[in-house]
């Protein structure tokens, strides 16, 4: 049987699953077509061309059904090999570093032709853990998925430490690990998600007993637009600024919360130990950016320190 694509072809997507498997069907796609001799196919997707990720030209409207949504046809854009072919080592490459364990195992670093290619998206990948699990998906959709997430977090990392530096993060009230957040939208709902307490300052789980502190991690369930938005309106939190002042008016012993941003971060983590910063600020992942709004929440800290 030929594996010819010659049509726009059409697809019946889940897209309330997880992106492994609603991308399940276009990497099976993908695979038959390069398995074939078609010079090019249509696909309802578009590709991020540096990391490889995919996504849907559009989405369900008001009405579809979700749950078996077939992409219009006007979606539909149409790619050659050669197009694609970069496209596809950025797959290969992102894969391998950010995509998990199966994939650095199922796909070589040398992946660079029709055939390699054809191999990768024939390849398959069983969940191994979590509600979806034993749940079969197309190795290469589950590995962009990763990729997409990785990516997503190192972006938010990013925009964290900017935030920081320009002296605008905001943080939840009475946060001993003083996490910066981006924006004040985050930080009210960090601090609705966080523990709730009863009258004798214990914590607890029990709606009923709260006396206060958050809501938990469930705060959002079960309630309404108006209550979610009553809860976030409780929430106890400060803008970098409000606590320190703007960042460029402090400068103490040369050492500043600006130029601490650009210092490596064991250094960081260095001047937050001898300033006294609990040790759950001072190690572990993502350390550098604790001791950063540790120090923010009061800049005095960096006041007759040395590097």
């Amino acid at each position: 049987m030929s594996n010819d694509i010659t049509e726009k072809p059409s697809m019946t997507v889940n897209r309330t699953t997880a992106r492994g498997m609603q991308f399940t069907p276009v990497c099976t796609l993908l695979g038959e077509w390069l398995g074939g001799t078609s010079k090019s196919i249509s696909l309802p997707i578009t590709f991020d061309e540096h990391i490889g990720t995919m996504n849907f030209a559009s989405h369900p409207q008001k009405g579809d059904d979700k749950e078996a949504w077939t992409p219009p046809q006007a979606d539909y854009r149409t790619y050659t090999f050669t197009q694609l072919k970069p496209i596809f080592k950025a797959m290969v490459e992102q894969g391998r570093e950010f995509g998990g364990s199966a994939f650095e195992a199922g796909v070589p670093a040398y992946s660079r032709t029709r055939k390699d290619f054809a191999n990768m998206f024939a390849l398959k990948y069983t969940v191994s853990k979590g509600k979806n699990e034993g749940q079969v998906r197309n190795l290469v959709a589950h590995c962009m998925a990763n990729v997409r997430n990785a990516h997503k977090r190192i972006d938010a990392k990013n925009l964290t430490e900017q935030t920081v530096k320009a002296g605008k993060a905001w943080y939840v009230e009475g946060d001993e690990k003083c996490v910066a957040h981006d924006n004040e939208k985050k930080a009210r709902k960090a601090w609705a998600r966080s523990t709730m307490f009863d009258g004798n300052g214990d914590k607890t789980k029990v709606m009923s007993e709260r006396v206060s502190g958050g809501y938990g991690a469930d705060w959002w369930v079960g309630i309404d637009k108006d209550t979610k938005n009553a809860r976030l309106a409780e929430a106890k939190v400060y803008q970098q600024a409000e606590s320190v002042g703007k960042v460029e008016q402090f400068t103490l012993n040369k050492l500043t919360l600006t130029n601490i941003v650009s210092m490596p971060a064991i250094q960081v983590c260095k001047l937050a130990k001898k300033a006294g910063a609990p040790k759950d600020v001072h190690t572990g992942s993502g350390a550098k950016n604790r001791c950063i709004a540790w120090f923010a929440t009061d800049v005095k800290r960096l006041s007759g320190l040395n590097l």
